[in-house]
């Protein structure tokens, strides 16, 4: 079932992302975070790739981070404006990757619904 806004876990890489964007990311992608299978509810993981880097950074864990969560119990959550999984910011990149698509059809169809219009209002003028 569907659970809250599905633009939220997006924002939520966006800013993740912003606000880790001095650190450099770690040379293996394996040590960036990901929740284990046990907390997956649905879906599947996403293997990190190497478009958009820059949005790795929101899965790079910090060392402040790992000291709180070795002091939270196991139930509670991350921030997730803070920590993102890497599964969270490769549907991100997937997002982000179907906007040039997303463009270029845009112009394509204004150009098909200008033209039925157009005949609708020719044919209204001449009664």
């Amino acid at each position: 079932m569907p659970d809250g806004s599905p633009v939220k876990p997006l924002f939520q890489v966006l800013v993740a992302a912003f606000k880790k964007r001095k650190l450099s990311p770690p040379s293996n992608p394996s040590l960036l975070y990901e929740s284990p299978m046990s907390k997956m509810s649905q879906g599947r993981l996403l293997c990190n790739t190497s478009r958009l880097r820059f949005l790795d950074k929101a899965a790079i864990i910090e060392e402040e981070e790992n000291m709180v969560s070795n002091k939270k119990s196991q139930n509670q959550n991350q921030n997730p404006w803070r920590l993102q999984t890497v599964t969270r910011v490769e549907e991100m990149k997937l997002v982000l990757n179907t906007i040039p698509i997303w463009l270029t059809s845009l112009t394509f169809g204004i150009n098909v619904a200008q033209s039925s219009t157009f005949f609708v209002k020719q044919a209204a003028t001449m009664n």
